[in-house]
């Protein structure tokens, strides 16, 4: 599976406690290589493959919490037209 970078809104996240739910929820998430999280925005950036991504918005669910994505990182091979 290619890495994915899953970053998700979560409105109920704006306290360093909310965060050390989450990330201890987490914690019994094999796969996450890394969580950046961003209190003031109630942003939650989640690198893992995919199928670690969607097991992980399951579980921060679970820990009362409503994660909504709001962009994830895709790898796409577009090509590039060169001048003639």
């Amino acid at each position: 599976l290619l890495p994915l970078v899953g970053t998700f809104r979560i409105a109920g996240m704006d306290c360093a406690n909310e965060e050390g739910q989450i990330r201890n929820a987490l914690e019994r998430v094999p796969g996450i290589r890394k969580l950046r999280f961003d209190l003031p925005a109630r942003v939650l950036e989640i690198d893992a493959p995919r199928t670690v991504v969607e097991g992980a918005v399951e579980v921060i669910r679970a820990a009362g919490f409503d994660p909504q994505p709001v962009a994830s990182e895709t790898i796409e091979c577009q090509g590039t037209a060169a001048a003639a």
